[in-house]
């Protein structure tokens, strides 16, 4: 499978290139390597779950449930906001649940470098030294009434290029 095209097309290719990842994972009885310390080779995946992901939603070997959203391209603005307060939501209302909103080198740096890396201090339970883009998202999930910000030690923001020659297909 390869990436191409362009609006819908390159986002369609780009989430089934994700399940072909994850199945290449659960296949070779490889971890996602997704969540220190937790086991999560893929066991089961499913596509166009409805959850809070909705893209992908997978059951490892230890039956730790993971949502996946897959976004190619991604950029700040409302499909930035909605895909964080589901996912968000999501994980505040299934303490079990873990989330993953995987992204492609063409994503904007800011979300793939400044967001992913506040994201798991967030989730160690630091709020000190935040970028700006952590902190318009943390007001916005705050005018959603998403304040509880513990369920982010559960989410994960992972860049992996799907496209034919891509880090992941090599990978995989």
């Amino acid at each position: 499978m390869s990436v191409s095209g362009s609006g819908g097309d390159s986002g369609y290719d780009y989430q089934a290139n994700a399940i072909a990842f994850i199945a290449a994972h659960g296949l070779t009885g490889q971890s996602l390597g997704w969540f220190d310390g937790q086991h999560d080779i893929p066991e089961v995946w499913l596509a166009e779950t409805g959850g809070p992901g909705d893209d992908i939603r997978v059951i490892t070997t230890v039956g730790l449930p993971i949502e996946i959203q897959a976004k190619h391209a991604l950029q700040r603005g409302e499909e930035y906001d909605d895909t964080f307060r589901r996912l968000v939501r999501g994980l505040q209302a299934s303490p079990e649940l873990h989330a993953v909103l995987l992204l492609d080198h063409d994503a904007s740096r800011i979300i793939q470098d400044d967001l992913r890396n506040d994201i798991l201090r967030l989730g160690q339970g630091r709020t000190d030294g935040l970028k700006q883009i952590t902190t318009d998202l943390l007001a916005d999930l705050k005018e959603q009434g998403l304040t509880d910000i513990a369920p982010l030690a559960r989410l994960r923001i992972i860049v992996v290029d799907l496209d034919e020659g891509g880090g992941g297909t090599s990978t995989a």
